[in-house]
């Protein structure tokens, strides 16, 4: 097959030179109702021009390039967690376990056994700067010592946590002794007119040896507001003493 030279008209079984169809403009611009909606734009080119908000309205972005109406945030579904409601895709052995913190549940309850513990406020919140909140606890501290007939040999409400060095009764463990304490502060907390949890999930604790010297551990847990440099002696801060000792 021949075909024809450049700028020759084609002859007989020559193919016409091919023609290239010039792109048709698309004309993006919004309709009129959702012009009249918007009052910082005029125009559907820009949507956000001059730092306003958006129009009402976006692209589509399929293929004809339809206009449709913004979904308010209001009116938008969240899509549900799928852990929610115990149906998590993921395998228990997948999952992060929380690390056990607690001794046998017997250490507890073995009689004239003494620990020394620590119970922070959740989120690190400086609960007991309130000083009138904190005699109030260290009041129910007291009462539910001779209450139960756990010893408490030493105690210092730091602002945001508690230093506790407590002897364990034969019929109050330790870990019940520590919950009830928590239950009242958070119910006097509650009557000054605030609901909200202060307290973390748990404590820890730490057994005392029998080499351990007791009143050298008083000693530490009192002189804890020293370290932290709140006052020169620890007989200046008014939230820690003890109930067994004259310190």
């Amino acid at each position: 097959m021949v075909f024809g030279g450049p700028g020759g008209p084609p002859g007989r079984g020559q193919a016409p030179p091919l023609r290239l169809a010039q792109p048709r403009p698309l004309h993006l611009r919004p309709p009129a109702h959702c012009l009249q909606q918007s009052k910082h734009h005029t125009g559907g080119a820009a949507l956000r021009a001059g730092g306003g908000k958006p129009l009402p309205y976006i692209l589509s972005t399929d293929g004809d390039m339809r206009i449709r109406k913004r979904m308010p945030d209001s009116k938008r579904k969240l899509r549900p967690s799928p852990c929610r409601g115990g149906a998590c895709p993921l395998p228990s052995a997948m999952l992060p376990k929380r690390k056990r913190i607690r001794l046998d549940s017997t250490r507890y309850a073995e009689s004239a056994r003494v620990f020394s513990i620590i119970i922070g406020t959740s989120p690190r919140c400086n609960i007991f700067s309130d000083l009138a909140f904190g005699h109030e606890c260290i009041e129910l501290l007291n009462a539910l010592s001779h209450h139960k007939g756990n010893p408490v040999f030493a105690y210092c409400l730091m602002p945001d946590h508690v230093h506790l060095l407590i002897g364990v009764s034969p019929a109050s463990p330790l870990v019940s002794f520590v919950a009830a304490w928590k239950s009242q502060c958070h119910k006097a907390h509650r009557r000054r007119g605030t609901a909200r949890r202060f307290w973390q999930r748990s404590f820890y604790d730490h057994a005392l040896r029998e080499q351990e010297d007791l009143i050298a551990t008083v000693h530490y847990i009192l002189n804890n507001p020293v370290r932290r440099k709140l006052v020169a002696d620890y007989r200046q801060y008014p939230l820690c003493g003890s109930f067994e000792y004259e310190v």
